[in-house]
């Protein structure tokens, strides 16, 4: 076990790409895992590797559900800020 252990990071580097299920949508088990984690923070500290997060089809509706909600109360409550965000992604 300890030499599996020990090549994990060159198996994640070579890998150059990892994707991370996040299921359920509002507490997903990839994040409450170590091993996960370990390979989240092989993957952001190393340049030009990819990390993809990746969703269930119903994970994805409630993710739509959820940014056209937070759109609405944008709009509605922070006009100033929508502009100013809005300038920042011309």
């Amino acid at each position: 076990m300890g030499a599996d252990l020990n090549s994990l990071e060159g198996v994640i580097r070579h890998t150059k790409r990892v994707v991370l299920f996040f299921h359920p949508l509002d507490d997903p088990a990839t994040i409450k895992r170590v091993w996960c984690l370990y390979e989240i923070l092989t993957v952001v500290t190393t340049n030009s590797y990819e990390l993809t997060l990746g969703f269930s089809n119903t994970g994805k509706m409630d993710l739509f559900r959820i940014a056209r909600a937070l759109s609405k109360v944008g709009k509605a409550a922070h006009t100033k800020d929508a502009a100013a965000v809005k300038k920042l992604y011309k």
